[in-house]
Formats: structure tokens, sequence, C-alpha cells
């Protein structure tokens, strides 16, 4: 009579050691595979590490990414308030300006309220590119001449007037033609 084989724990290690091995790699390249090729899949394998407080490269990539998106839709939403600003104020001066002595009045206001805003613009879009850390390399010439119009020192004389439009003309990025 033959013996009855009884199973043992060494021979179930034996082939729990030469099932799991093959199974285990061939999970690991598969899971490999669909993290490199599977942008769902690897915002899932991101969730299952977060759920179990295991910061990943995914997870703080898209915590960057909400900062400089919440950023960039604050900044957008000034420059798109002010431009509308800036619009109603040109649409609605259009008749104060044909108003005899007092039309030189609004069109001095109106324009002095839409440098202001476009110098605000300009601040903004500088913020904006210091926080991404992006190096604006301006013209020395068109800095000079984004100072003087942003941060003007108003003449008192007639003749320095004449002389500081004569430099905001010069340094203007286009001629403007004379007429």
């Amino acid at each position: 009579m033959r013996p009855v084989l009884r199973p043992t724990l060494f021979f179930f290690l034996k082939l729990l050691r030469h099932l799991f091995a093959p199974v285990l790699i061939v999970a690991l390249l598969a899971t490999n595979l669909l993290s490199l090729t599977s942008s769902a899949f690897q915002a899932a394998a991101s969730g299952l590490l977060a759920a179990a407080s295991i910061p990943s490269v995914h997870s703080r990539t898209a915590k960057a990414n909400l900062k400089k998106k919440q950023l960039i839709k604050a900044t957008g939403s000034n420059i798109r308030k002010r431009t509308l600003r800036s619009a109603a104020v040109n649409v609605g001066s259009m008749a104060g300006e044909a108003l005899p002595f007092v039309g030189w009045a609004v069109i001095v206001g109106a324009t002095g309220y839409e440098l202001k805003l476009a110098c605000d613009n300009l601040n903004d879009v500088e913020t904006l590119q210091s926080d991404f850390g992006i190096v604006d390399e301006v013209d020395p010439s068109e800095r000079n001449a984004i100072n003087r119009i942003c941060d003007p020192s108003i003449p008192s004389e007639i003749s320095e007037l004449s002389q500081w439009a004569r430099e905001i003309i010069e340094y203007s990025p286009e001629p403007i033609p004379a007429s």
C-alpha cells in the first residue's frame, strides 16, 4: 500500500513561492506600465497613496497647479474688470468731450483714469510673471517710458508740461504721426 501524502507546511510554502513570485512580478510590471501610460491609473494610484497619507509627486504637483490656477484666475479677473471699466469710461466720456469749455476737463480726467487702469494692469502682469519666476527682459527705454507714465513727476509750469509731453512721445513704443 502506498503511503498517503499529507500536505505539509513546507509543501505549501514551496507551492506559494513558486506561484506568488511570478504573479507578483507580472503585477508589478503591469502597474509600472499603467502608471506610465494611463493618467487615470496614475491619478487613482495617487489617490490611494494620499488616502494612506503618503505624499506623491502627483499630489504635490496638483497642489502647486491649484495655487497657480487661483493666482492666474484672480489676476485675470482684476485685469478683466479694469478693462471693462476703462471701456465704460471711454464710451461714457464721449458725450462730455464734445461739450464746449468743459470737454477738455473730461478728456484729461478720462485719460488719467485710463492711464491709471493701464498701469494697474502692467503691475499685475509683472507681479504674475515674478510669482511664476518669469524674468521678462524689458528694454531700458521701454521701462523708462513705463515709469514716466505710471509714476510721473507732474510739472508745475507750462513749459515743463510741454517738455514732459515731448519726452513721453519720444519714449512711446510706436511713433505718433504728426498732423
